[in-house]
C-alpha cells in the first residue's frame, strides 16, 4: 500500500506560529506503514496537515485543499449510506436534517449508492453483481455530471454513524479504477477508523483503498481524550497551494484553536501508547474473537447480519418489534 500515492513516508506536521513541526512520521515495515517516531524536528515540504481542534474542521480543510487543485467549480461525490457519508457529522444524518434545509445541491455534494449489501442487494443478486451494479451507478453519475465537475469521492472506509457498513469484496477496487480513469480524487474521511479501530493503522489499509489522496482523521489521534483533527493532502496537492497562497500572504483559513498544543501534547502521547503497547494488533486479535462470538447469533430470528471490522461491530436487528418478540437467551 502506498500511502497519498508517494513513495516518500507521509508525514503528519503542525503548525504553531511560523514555526513547523513534525508530529509524526510513518514508515514502510512490511506490508504496511508504522509510526516510526515522534521527533519535534522541521517539517519538509509534500505532505502537509493542518491541525484543527474538531473533526468538521479537518473536513472543511480538505474541502478547500481539493477545491484549490480541481478549481471553483468542482463539487464532491459522497458514498450514502442510510443517507450518511463523509458528512455523517454535519448534514446527512436524517435526524441533522429534520428541522432545517441542508445545502446539499448549494454545496455541490452528489450522493451515489451505498454499498451495503444486506439494505441495498437485489433478490437473488449476489454481492459480486451488486458491487458490479452500484459501481456501474457511480460511473454513470460522474459521467452524468461531468468528470471536470467533481473534485474529489469522499467516504469513510467502513462508516461509522450509519451503522459499521463493511462493504462487499471488490468494491473499493472497483471505485478506485473508475476515479483513476476520470482523474477524481479519493478522500478518506479516517475520522472513525483511523489508528487501529479496524485491526490496522488506518482503514484504508484493511479495505485495501491504494492511495487516497487525503485523509481526514479526529478523535482516534488523542483516543478522544482531547478534541484534536488533521487534514492531509498529498504532495502535488500541497504544491498547488503554494503560489496562491504566496500571492496573499498567507494560505487563508484557520481556526480559533487550530494547533492547540494541549490537544497536540495529548494526540502524541495517544500514538505513542498506541505503538508501545501495540493497540493495532489487539484490536485485530479482539475483533477476531468478538466478531466469532457475536456469529453465534447470526441464525437467531431476530438477527438480520453480524458484520464489522477490527474492533467496530455491529449486531443488526431485523426490526425492534421482531427483536422484542424473539429475546435472545
Amino acid at each position: 500500500m502506498r500511502l497519498f500515492g508517494t513513495k516518500t513516508p507521509p508525514v503528519m506536521g503542525l503548525d504553531i506560529g511560523s514555526s513547523s513541526i513534525r508530529l509524526v512520521q510513518l514508515s514502510r515495515a512490511g506490508a504496511s506503514y508504522r509510526i516510526d517516531h515522534f521527533a519535534i524536528e522541521p517539517l519538509p515540504p509534500g505532505v502537509i496537515v493542518e491541525k484543527s481542534v474538531q473533526d468538521i474542521e479537518a473536513i472543511s480543510d480538505a474541502i478547500r485543499a481539493a477545491v484549490r487543485n480541481s478549481g471553483s467549480g468542482s463539487r464532491f461525490c459522497a458514498v450514502a449510506v442510510s443517507g450518511s457519508a463523509v458528512f455523517t457529522k454535519t448534514i446527512s444524518l436524517p435526524a441533522n436534517l429534520a428541522h432545517f434545509d441542508a445545502p446539499l445541491e448549494a454545496l455541490g455534494i452528489l450522493r451515489t449508492d451505498h454499498p451495503h449489501y444486506y439494505r441495498g442487494g437485489r433478490a437473488g443478486e449476489s454481492e459480486a453483481r451488486f458491487v458490479d451494479r452500484i459501481t456501474g451507478n457511480l460511473e454513470q453519475l460522474i459521467l452524468d455530471e461531468g468528470p471536470e465537475t467533481i473534485a474529489a469521492f469522499i467516504a469513510e472506509p467502513v462508516t461509522g454513524a450509519s451503522g459499521v457498513i463493511v462493504p462487499p469484496a471488490g468494491y473499493y477496487e472497483k471505485v478506485q479504477a473508475i476515479l483513476d480513469k476520470y482523474d477524481i480524487l479519493f478522500w478518506a474521511d479516517e475520522v472513525i477508523t483511523g489508528f487501529g479501530r479496524t485491526g490496522k493503522l488506518f482503514g484504508c489499509e484493511t479495505m485495501n483503498i491504494r492511495e487516497p489522496a487525503q485523509m481526514t482523521f479526529a478523535k482516534q489521534l488523542s483516543s478522544a481524550y482531547y478534541p484534536i483533527s488533521a487534514s492531509v493532502i498529498r504532495g502535488d496537492l500541497y504544491e498547488a497551494m503554494v503560489e496562491p497562497s504566496a500571492e496573499v500572504g498567507i494560505f487563508g483559513h484557520g481556526y480559533t484553536y487550530s494547533g492547540h498544543p494541549v490537544a497536540c501534547a495529548a494526540a502524541l502521547k495517544a500514538l505513542e501508547i498506541y505503538e508501545r503497547d501495540g493497540l493495532y494488533a489487539n484490536a485485530a486479535e479482539m475483533g477476531a474473537y468478538l466478531q466469532s462470538r457475536l456469529g453465534e447469533l447470526a441464525d437467531h430470528e431476530a438477527v438480520g447480519e453480524v458484520r464489522g471490522v477490527g474492533v467496530s461491530k455491529v449486531l443488526h436487528l431485523k426490526s425492534a418489534v421482531t427483536a422484542l418478540s424473539c429475546p435472545i437467551r
